[in-house]
């Protein structure tokens, strides 16, 4: 078993200096959702949506187009409408 500890991908590329200001800087997030369903929802939204398309572009014009649909039907108050 090889218990080599290697530094992660996303921080390779960085400088130790430039590493120490990231860490101490506050982190700024902007608003993403949390909740189980709502994030089940979108991951199924982008696996459909990378089944049918072809880069990154035509996958995020397919991604819009359904979330405006779904923005744009009716609403109703009961099941009988």
């Amino acid at each position: 078993m090889n218990n080599t500890i290697t530094e992660p991908p996303l921080t390779q590329h960085l400088a130790d200096k430039e590493f120490w200001n990231r860490v101490k800087q506050v982190p700024i997030f902007g608003y993403f959702p949390c909740h189980t369903q709502a994030v089940e929802k979108c991951v199924k939204i982008v696996t459909d949506a990378s089944i049918k398309v072809c880069g990154e572009e035509c996958r995020d014009g397919c991604i819009r187009g359904k979330l405006d649909a779904r923005r744009n039907l009716p609403i109703f108050e009961n099941k009988c409408q």
